[in-house]
């Protein structure tokens, strides 16, 4: 997706331990992306890293890019880890190659999810400043660990600024709770359109800057509002709730307005509910088959689903021709299937909303007891951030 910005193919680079299975290897290797190997890999690192910095420097010269991802490792929580140094080593490596005199830039890119574990989401796609190398020539002459250190800090603190980042990653499930509870009233608070991911990274960037800033100074207020929060996430949790359907500040469509869509579409979702079932079936198991790491299971369905969708697709378009039907219809058929996929997932999304809305209704209804406990931590958590003015 990035690269697809610049117009043009580029190269990619990635933990060397996805490309074990032959099969991945030649998928990933066609695809230009290329392995970088750590310690625990079992092989000789600077031989085979080498290997892949000639190639990238190669690249370079060509005058076009490759991709990094400079943590080094992933992770499923909103915050930027410590940058590992290679990255900033393999830059001024090459600069040293032109001694400084080819223009070469490290572009930090920040992405964020709208929902990191499912299918469908929004991403959006942050580009930085990008940082001249040959800024470092001097300090570079002077003591090239010195050069590293401050190429990868100076990395460091331009990425921050292109993601949602919880500073105080030591109390992250706090501030993390904070910006899930307080992005919906941020969001109206500043008068921005709710359902743009845009958005929502500066509602949340200033929720956590406020908090951050109010609960370092004022510790009690943190220690008495940690297990009021927390009790309140506990509950959503164990009864599956979504807690934004109780909020008065999230613009979603009503109940009601979800069950007539629902009720005037359900003929149209039967026949793509057919046509993706068992398809989508074989998909998920083989992923969860290959791939035992979570983050990894949508990138996995969409890659087995451009190479098995399109077959199974054309399956169904080649019976159709031997029952009898006519050739413009079944090239008709393949090619709305596109837009017909898409329909098949917005109405995956208003069903699960449709459901959310059902789920807080019978917890309200079976446990009114809890349900008043609920709306009371709520209160109890809008006053203090409201008190700090972090909304």
């Amino acid at each position: 997706m990035v690269f697809h910005d610049f117009g043009r193919q580029n190269v990619f680079i990635a933990r060397a331990d996805v490309f074990k299975k032959k099969m991945a290897r030649r998928f990933l290797l066609t695809v230009k992306i290329l392995p970088i190997f750590r310690e625990h890999d079992g092989v000789d690192v600077s031989i085979e890293n080498q290997v892949i910095s000639n190639q990238c420097e190669k690249i370079i010269f060509d005058n076009k890019s490759f991709g990094i991802y400079p943590e080094g490792t992933h992770h499923g929580k909103l915050y930027l880890r410590k940058l590992k140094k290679g990255f900033a080593r393999m830059a001024l490596d090459m600069a040293e190659k032109s001694n400084y005199e080819k223009e070469i830039y490290i572009v930090p890119v920040g992405l964020n999810y709208s929902n990191l574990y499912e299918g469908n989401s929004d991403i959006l796609v942050n580009y930085g400043k990008p940082i001249l190398l040959s800024d470092y020539f001097d300090l570079s002459a002077e003591n090239k660990a010195k050069a590293i250190l401050k190429l990868t800090n100076d990395s460091f603190e331009h990425l921050k600024k292109l993601m949602v980042h919880v500073e105080d990653n030591t109390n992250y499930e706090f501030y993390d709770a904070i910006r899930k509870f307080a992005t919906a009233e941020k969001i109206n608070q500043l008068n921005l359109k709710y359902d743009a991911l845009e958005n929502e990274f500066i509602s949340q960037n200033e929720v956590l800057k406020k908090a951050h800033q109010y609960f370092s100074e004022n510790e009690n207020k943190k220690e008495f509002l940690e297990p009021i929060i927390s009790k309140y996430f506990q509950i959503n949790e164990r009864y599956k709730l979504n807690f934004q359907l109780f909020d008065e500040y999230s613009k979603k469509p009503s109940f009601v307005e979800l069950s007539l869509l629902l009720f005037l579409l359900s003929p149209f979702v039967l026949i793509s509910w057919l046509h993706y079932f068992l398809p989508s079936i074989f998909i998920r198991k083989q992923v969860k088959k290959i791939f035992k790491d979570k983050l990894f299971h949508q990138a996995g369905k969409f890659a087995l689903g451009v190479i098995f969708m399109p077959v199974f697709i054309l399956l169904l378009a080649a019976m159709l021709l031997v029952v009898g039907f006519k050739l413009k219809f079944v090239l008709l058929y393949i090619l709305i299937q596109p837009f017909w996929f898409k329909f098949h997932r917005r109405f995956e999304n208003y069903r699960q909303l449709w459901n959310d809305y059902r789920n807080n209704a019978v917890f309200k209804k079976k446990n009114l007891k809890e349900y008043n406990e609920f709306m009371a931590l709520k209160l109890a958590i809008r006053n203090v951030l409201k008190e700090g003015k972090i909304i």
